[in-house]
C-alpha cells in the first residue's frame, strides 16, 4: 500500500502548482500589462479574472449542493 505521506505531499504540490498558474502568473501578467500600458492584454486579463471569480463562486455553490452552481459552471465554461 502506498504511503499516505506521499499522497499528502503530492496533493500539496498539485495545489501549489495550481495556485501559481491560476493566480500568480495571471496576476504578474496583469501588473506588467498595466505598468507597460498594454490595453489589449489588460482587457483580456480583466476578462480572465471575471471568469475565474465566477468559477470560484461556482465551487462555493456546489459545495453547498445548490442547483444554481450547475448553471454557473456551464456559464463559466462557455465564457
Amino acid at each position: 500500500m502506498p504511503d499516505p505521506l506521499l499522497y499528502r505531499t503530492l496533493v500539496w504540490l498539485d495545489y501549489r502548482l495550481a495556485a501559481v498558474f491560476a493566480i500568480g502568473l495571471p496576476l504578474v501578467l496583469l501588473i506588467w500589462a498595466a505598468w507597460k500600458q498594454e490595453g489589449a492584454l489588460t482587457r483580456l486579463l480583466g476578462i480572465y479574472w471575471k471568469v475565474a471569480s465566477l468559477l470560484l463562486i461556482t465551487v462555493l455553490l456546489l459545495t453547498d449542493n445548490r442547483p444554481l452552481g450547475y448553471l454557473l459552471a456551464l456559464l463559466a465554461q462557455l465564457l
